[in-house]
């Protein structure tokens, strides 16, 4: 996710027109998704309090869904058109 974040800043002040570390947040999202898998399958086997349960799935949710977020933003940013307003102005 951290690289992500820097390849969108370094596309807006190189004016580049693509995100090239966004097939690798996808990749990390699936294997996020399937750990989180073997995390419930896991929490089942071991009968870990409920408590304990919704505290770690309630984490993993919310990286899980960050990363969502920045690919949607991802594929926002990639889709401007920056090119056309090069020399307009600074961003």
């Amino acid at each position: 996710m951290s690289a992500e974040l820097s390849s969108q800043a370094d596309m807006f002040r190189l004016r580049e027109t693509s995100i090239p570390t966004r097939a690798r947040l996808e990749a990390a999202l699936d294997e996020l998704h399937e750990w989180i898998g073997r995390l419930r399958l896991w929490i089942l086997a071991t009968n870990v309090p409920v408590e304990e349960s919704v505290r770690l799935l309630g984490l993993a949710d919310r990286f899980e869904m960050a990363g969502k977020e920045l690919l949607a933003a991802s594929h926002q940013a990639a889709a401007l058109r920056l090119r056309q307003y090069l020399g307009d102005y600074t961003l």
